[in-house]
């Protein structure tokens, strides 16, 4: 099974699917890539690294670096996430809050 979320970003949309994996990362689809994700659940936050990337069903080297907090927030929680390129630099970040409707 897995989770699949409607992502908006500067007026875009698209889809992305995550999936817990046997040996406990996150694997986040989005369009043919799917970035690794490693949590660790602290009393005060869920951080969140980058564990690794795979091009369709081929792992890709690690060059994508980066990851997130989240930290709750009254009914909802507040995030803030970045992802690194080597020589590009700042790929994407996002951050902000979610509650419930």
């Amino acid at each position: 099974m897995g989770q699949r979320r409607r992502l908006h970003f500067d007026g875009h949309a698209f889809i992305s699917r995550q999936i817990l994996r046997r040996d406990g990362l996150i694997a986040e689809r989005i369009a043919p890539a799917t970035v690794l994700l490693r949590l660790d659940a602290r009393p005060e936050a869920l951080s969140i690294t980058v564990g690794g990337l795979r091009g369709g069903p081929l792992p890709l080297p690690p060059v994508l670096t980066g990851g997130g907090i989240e930290t709750a927030e009254g009914d909802g929680i507040r995030y803030d996430v970045t992802a690194r390129l080597p020589v590009v630099g700042l790929l994407i970040r996002y951050h902000g809050a979610l509650h419930p409707t």
